[in-house]
């Protein structure tokens, strides 16, 4: 997203308590069933994130600073090769924080985690 563009991005905080663990659906689906069921589900925004498919994470790093309290954690399901390019981003627009990639059943990266002031 570039100049005074509106951002499409919605920001929403939770408390830790609300956040709940999703158990592993079992696989029901072939591989085309699946690339065609997310591309009728998933929002445009989030299949087609630039070149690099950074755009939205750069969107909400950006306007992070801004917008968290002193301690914050910041969740991304990312893809897995995204984890280095992600931490870069953060690191530009975040002090203070630390950061902590997971990988998903498959053993890949997926999920990345940031803790602002928070050890």
């Amino acid at each position: 997203m570039k100049g005074k563009e509106k951002s499409m991005l919605k920001i929403e905080y939770k408390n830790i308590e609300e956040i709940k663990k999703y158990k592993r659906n079992s696989r029901t689906h072939s591989d085309e069933q699946i690339e065609q069921i997310v591309k009728d589900n998933e929002p445009h925004l989030a299949l087609y994130a630039g070149d690099e498919g950074l755009d939205c994470y750069e969107s909400i790093l950006r306007d992070a600073g801004k917008n968290l309290k002193e301690r914050a954690i910041i969740a991304f399901e990312i893809g897995y090769t995204q984890a280095e390019d992600i931490k870069t981003l953060a690191s530009k627009y975040l002090d203070n924080i630390r950061i902590e990639v997971k990988k998903d059943l498959s053993e890949k990266d997926r999920m990345l985690f940031i803790f602002k002031n928070i050890e």
